[in-house]
């Protein structure tokens, strides 16, 4: 129920397509599948936000032409798994916002556990929602049991995971902390690397786009790209900024 350096749920997408047939076609269908369902959310998400099919469909375009998104079409990664909960866990943490309707956090709950037995990094998800709740009038949440209940799920979500680490010496997590995160001493030229990799993958243009909307957010406190900072910048901080 989980390998040495990544958990389960990128097998698990590739048992579902291989089902049938084992031809290398089905075995990397579950790329191109996380990316119909992945432009299917950010179309709605996109028209929610902007009220304009034209906004939602060059979002949906830019997504599907970035090169990362078209590496991931083709190589099956545990990237697509988390791809998609994240996505989905961004979709439902805006509807819990827009429509005030407190048993949504829990299939938010499920998504972030289904998200953490796709790739460790998920984790990330937690702390950049608790960010956004804390930044804004949205704290109010944070006096009712539902977004504790929901990390709560999440985390019984992964508890397989956690359960065969500890019958494995916790091989997974002394893997990710020796290679990951104490694999190199901290540098600034690590940082740039970094970023100069992040703005190759998603394209100048639109990174230089990304920053100036980031910076516009904080200006105008605008809720939506608030969201997408606070669920974004954390992550991008995190990974450059380790040692």
């Amino acid at each position: 129920i989980s390998y040495f350096d990544h958990p389960p749920m990128v097998a698990v997408f590739i048992w579902l397509t291989t089902l049938f047939s084992q031809t290398e076609v089905w075995v990397r269908l579950s790329g191109q599948l996380v990316f119909v369902l992945a432009s299917g959310l950010l179309w709605r998400l996109a028209w929610q936000w902007s009220g304009s099919v034209a906004v939602a469909a060059g979002s949906v375009i830019l997504l599907n032409v970035y090169p990362l998104t078209m590496l991931g079409l083709t190589v099956v990664t545990p990237d697509v798994p988390v791809f998609l909960f994240w996505a989905l866990g961004v979709s439902l943490f805006w509807q819990i916002l827009r429509s005030g309707q407190a048993w949504l956090w829990y299939p938010l709950g499920g998504v972030f556990g289904l998200a953490l037995a796709s790739k460790y990094t998920a984790v990330l998800m937690a702390p950049c929602i608790f960010l956004y709740l804390l930044l804004t009038p949205e704290r109010r949440w944070l006096k009712t049991v539902h977004p504790y209940g929901a990390l709560l799920l999440g985390c019984l979500c992964f508890l397989p995971v956690l359960v065969w680490n500890s019958k494995h010496d916790w091989v997974s997590f002394t893997f990710q902390f020796r290679n990951g995160l104490n694999s190199q001493v901290y540098s600034l030229g690590h940082v740039v690397e970094y970023l100069a990799g992040q703005m190759l993958i998603t394209s100048p243009i639109a990174w230089v786009l990304g920053v100036y909307v980031a910076l516009l957010a904080l200006v105008r406190k605008d809720r939506p790209t608030l969201l997408l900072v606070c669920l974004s910048l954390p992550v991008i901080a995190f990974l450059a900024c380790r040692p």
